[in-house]
Formats: structure tokens, sequence, C-alpha cells
């Protein structure tokens, strides 16, 4: 579940810019990770921020830890899923 993000606004982007996204994670917990994101034009910065995801249990209704597993094996599962360019 995506649970928060923090945006902070850097510069205008104007309609027609090719605005390059990147996300990729930072930071894992339990049953949380952190996603650094940064949008740019060229090399202007126009915004960037994170954002929190949480493993979540809809049938519970509450937070769960990631899959069992190794942390690295965790780690390399979401850098897999979110690093890169959208």
């Amino acid at each position: 579940m995506f649970a928060e993000l923090h945006l902070a606004y850097r510069a205008p982007a104007y309609f027609g810019e090719e605005i390059r996204t990147s996300v990729r994670p930072s930071h894992l917990e339990r049953s949380s990770f952190r996603a650094d994101v940064r949008m740019a034009v060229a090399e202007r910065l126009i915004a960037e921020g994170h954002g929190v995801y949480v493993g979540y249990d809809y049938a519970a209704e509450r937070a769960q830890r990631w899959p069992s597993g190794s942390s690295s094996g965790s780690r390399r599962c979401c850098r897999d899923r979110l690093t890169g360019v959208l």
C-alpha cells in the first residue's frame, strides 16, 4: 500500500517538456520501505522527495511483514521492482 508521499517542488515544468522521473528504494524496514523520487527536465530539477510503501494485510486490516527470506533478498526484490526511470 502506498502510505505517504513527501514532494518538494524546486522549479516549474512547462507543457510539452519531457519530465524524467526516477524512483529507487532507499530504506527497508520490517513491514515498509521508503522510495526516493526525483523529477527533472534535462539537468533542471523539478521536484524531489520520497514515498513510503507498507506491506498490508487487507483481511486483517493491519501492516504485515515482508515475505519470509533474507533481508538482502527483500532489498533485491525492492530494487528490481522500483529502480529505474518511469
